[in-house]
């Protein structure tokens, strides 16, 4: 992996405040998304009880400044990496489609990376659904590292999208040959 390209493309998409909105957007959307998944029955209770929006978005809030204490330091960090990936995943991606098209190769790659990253980075309960959907029947007991190995192998598949992108970008969207 050439850090070079990846510094350059970074550096070029993120002199426009818009590309900080894109990424400030999709790690709250992330971080969300993912309190949202480990508390579907307290806001489906919140939800049929009839509160207000503004209560729900206050337990969200709640929700979110508790993570350490609920999760754990080390899940709340892995949940604030993974946001911050794919936030620059989301904002090199809309530079690229915004300068040089889309492109079903790119737009596939980052949606993939994010899929799996995100699964295996926050939570490691979802990962073992996953892991149970690809044929793993133990889940998480049959991992050494009680799915930290899993939290790893996500952070690089959130990595590669940016990488690629980067290159892309790099060479204003054009393929090598």
């Amino acid at each position: 992996m050439n850090l070079r390209v990846v510094r350059s493309s970074v550096g070029k998409v993120y002199t426009k405040w818009q590309y900080f909105a894109v990424t400030g957007i999709t790690m709250a959307l992330v971080v969300a998304f993912y309190i949202f998944l480990t508390n579907v029955p307290l806001f489906a209770q919140a939800i049929s009880s009839g509160y207000p929006l503004s209560t729900i978005i206050n337990l969200m809030a709640a929700l979110v400044k508790g993570i350490e204490q609920s999760a754990g330091f080390a899940t709340a960090v892995t949940i604030f990496v993974s946001a911050v990936l794919v936030g620059v995943n989301a904002s090199l991606l809309v530079y690229r489609v915004r300068n040089f098209g889309f492109s079903t190769k790119q737009g596939s790659s980052t949606l993939s990376g994010f899929v799996l990253g995100a699964f295996g980075a926050g939570c490691p309960a979802c990962a073992t659904g996953a892991l149970s959907l690809a044929g793993v029947a133990g889940g998480l007991a049959a991992l050494p590292f009680q799915g930290w190995e899993l939290r790893l192998l996500s952070f690089a598949l959130l990595v590669m999208p940016i990488y690629w992108l980067s290159r892309d970008i790099e060479s204003g969207g054009a393929c090598k040959i």
